[in-house]
């Protein structure tokens, strides 16, 4: 048999074209057919840092661009520690804008610490850049953040499906330091992403554009740092929380707390100082229970605002429990003020809301500036039916101060056209200061529209105000207009340690309660506060019928001692029917310091002290006593 001889150089020629055109056609098809995203685990083979490839699966590094780095149980047991990362995860293409150059912890039960280095999120947008599966661990990103690198809008959401767990970041929050945009820095993507988290690194904006924070889903984000953010608000169900440090909302023309959620989301304050600008529109619940919540600043769009929007069937709250809220705006031209609830008036931003307000402690301060003295109104606007709003005091001190102090002002109800019941209440141990002197000063209820019902309820507390306008208010919404009923409140001219007046117009009728009346001179106070200046007393001035009874006391201020022929007419009347409970008709009612005693007349329409006389001390008695008891021993030896 004949063997033909094998030509070497040209079998080798062949071979090399074959694997050539194969490496061609494998390189075509990977141009043709983008790399499909992977799920790269991390397995801390030979140490803790992030960018070793002999960490991860298979021996490759995650691709920031396409993969998802998962820690997981995989790894080390026990508290687990990946430190020294420097990632980048960037969105470059078009491959739909989800889980993104994602970092996924995936069935902790134990702690995880991500830190050591910076995380950088580039790009347009990254949905669940950080997800948290566990429901019980704490994890924590203690490496800094970098949001937004690209010139534009960039979202980033992180994702703690289980409620009992925390996601800790220890680590600082930069904003955009390219672009001029804002990045978006959600906890939570949807209303059915539930965990927790804790921020206790600083946030603040870059060198452009700012940082947007906020909570969508159950569960709790909290701030304890020092932060400069953009915009700082809750959705859906969440409540976004400010338990330390000093949080600064830096937009200057509106918080932006809205979006698209309801009254179940809320902005809370129970530690630290949260200072805007700005808080008008919002569409979540507010809750004060400790630190400051300050509202106000320069405001070029015609002035800052405390208001609620949304017409929201699920009533938006404010409850202040503790701590300090405060409003105290600084532009000087226009001053739109507390609005909660049904205002739809031009601007004022608060249409057709139901705000449910809850003051249990705490102090509430609201300050006016500019020419407008409706410094805080309660339901006022063109209301739509089927919406109220209602404000209980029971506890802490709501203080409307107004313009420079002298104007403060309370709207109560509706205006022209609503036709809702708006409510008022003061009790428990509530106080309600309402300062000035002005035209505008004081308690008023809006305009009434049939059907309207604006209620002024005094069933406890404490109410210090110059004026009340009665005229479109009542005591209870079974009242006519026109008529207050005090059924429990303490009324105080000037307040309880200082002289001062009271001007009623319309009736008031005193069921229970007590009028707490100042004497530190002979002149009737002429103002709503005759602060602590000697040579004044308390007066009450009722413009329509009074009706008494609850109880009258009476104190001596600043060592002022009357002497028996000087009289003080405490309250005028369109006319007074009754008497006080404590004290009847020409009797004697001794002063709160047990120091001496009046003799209480009602005569007409004015109730006057006079008669003053000391009460002896109790030793003077007892050695009056002893001086009776041996003259008399004497008298009967002598007989």
């Amino acid at each position: 048999m004949n063997v033909l001889p094998r030509n070497s150089s040209r079998d080798s020629k062949l071979r090399r074209a074959s694997l050539a055109g194969a490496a061609l056609a494998l390189l075509l098809g990977s141009l043709a057919t983008p790399a499909s995203a992977a799920t790269i685990s991390w397995s801390g083979a030979v140490s803790n840092d992030y960018n070793d490839p002999a960490n991860w699966s298979g021996g490759v590094l995650p691709d920031p661009a396409v993969d998802i780095a998962a820690f997981s149980t995989v790894g080390p047991q026990g508290n687990t520690t990946i430190g020294n990362v420097t990632v980048t995860l960037s969105s470059t293409g078009t491959q739909g804008g989800t889980n993104l150059g994602q970092i996924s912890f995936q069935g902790f039960s134990t702690n995880l610490t991500l830190g050591g280095g910076t995380i950088t999120l580039n790009g347009a947008l990254h949905n669940n850049a950080i997800v948290m599966s566990s429901a019980t661990a704490t994890q924590t990103v203690a490496s800094d953040l970098v949001l937004g690198m690209g010139t534009g809008a960039s979202t980033y959401s992180v994702v703690s499906s289980g409620v009992g767990g925390t996601l800790v970041f220890a680590g600082s929050i930069t904003g955009n330091t390219t672009g001029t945009t804002n990045a978006t820095f959600t906890f939570g993507n949807t209303s059915t992403q539930n965990g927790n988290y804790l921020v206790t690194g600083n946030i603040t904006a870059g060198t452009s554009g700012g940082v947007i924070l906020g909570k969508r889903g159950n569960g709790t984000a909290t701030v304890t740092g020092v932060n400069r953010v953009n915009q700082f608000y809750a959705q859906e169900f969440g409540t976004m929380q400010v338990n330390g440090g000093n949080t600064t909302i830096t937009n200057a023309n509106g918080a932006g707390w809205g979006g698209s959620g309801n009254g179940n989301a809320t902005i809370r304050v129970s530690g630290g100082d949260l200072n805007a600008f700005d808080a008008r529109n919002l569409r979540n619940s507010l809750r004060v229970d400790g630190g400051n919540l300050v509202i106000g600043g320069t405001n070029v769009s015609g002035g800052a605002r405390l208001s609620f929007n949304g017409g929201s069937t699920v009533p938006y709250l404010l409850n202040i429990s503790a701590g300090n809220l405060t409003y105290a705006p600084t532009y000087g031209t226009s001053n739109f003020g507390v609005r909660l609830g049904n205002d739809s008036a031009a601007g004022n931003n608060g249409t057709s809301s139901n705000v449910t307000a809850t003051q249990t402690g705490g102090t509430f301060t609201v300050y006016g500036v500019g020419a407008v003295d409706q410094t805080f109104s309660l339901g006022t606007g063109n209301a739509t039916a089927g919406y109220s709003s209602s404000y209980s005091l029971s506890g802490g001190l709501l203080n409307v101060k107004g313009s420079n102090s002298t104007n403060g002002r309370i709207d109560i109800g509706a205006d022209i056209s609503g036709v809702n019941t708006t409510t008022f209440t003061l009790s428990g141990n509530g106080t309600l200061i309402v300062e000035g002197n002005g035209t505008n000063a004081g308690i008023y209820g809006r305009q009434a529209n049939a059907g309207a019902k604006q209620v002024l309820a005094l069933l406890g507390g404490t109410l210090v105000a110059g004026k009340i306008d009665a005229t479109n208010l009542r005591g209870s919404a079974l009242d006519a207009n026109g008529t207050l009923l005090n059924n429990g409140a303490t009324i105080a001219p000037g307040n309880i340690d200082r002289a001062g007046r009271t001007s009623i117009t319309g009736a008031l009728s005193i069921a229970t309660g007590i009028l707490d009346v100042n004497l530190a001179g002979l002149t009737a106070a002429t103002s709503w506060q005759d602060a602590l200046v000697a040579g004044s007393f308390d007066n009450l001035l009722v413009t329509g019928a009074l009706t008494l009874g609850g109880d009258l006391r009476i104190s001596l201020l600043n060592g002022f001692v009357p002497s028996s022929g000087d009289s003080f007419t405490i309250v005028t009347a369109g006319s007074i029917a009754g008497f006080f409970a404590n004290v009847s008709d020409g009797g004697t009612l001794t002063t709160q310091d047990g120091q001496g005693q009046f003799t209480v007349s009602t005569s007409g329409n004015s109730v006057v002290l006079s008669n003053y006389s000391a009460v002896p001390e109790p030793g003077t008695i007892a050695l009056v006593a002893g001086g009776l008891f041996l003259l008399l021993g004497r008298l009967r030896r002598r007989a």
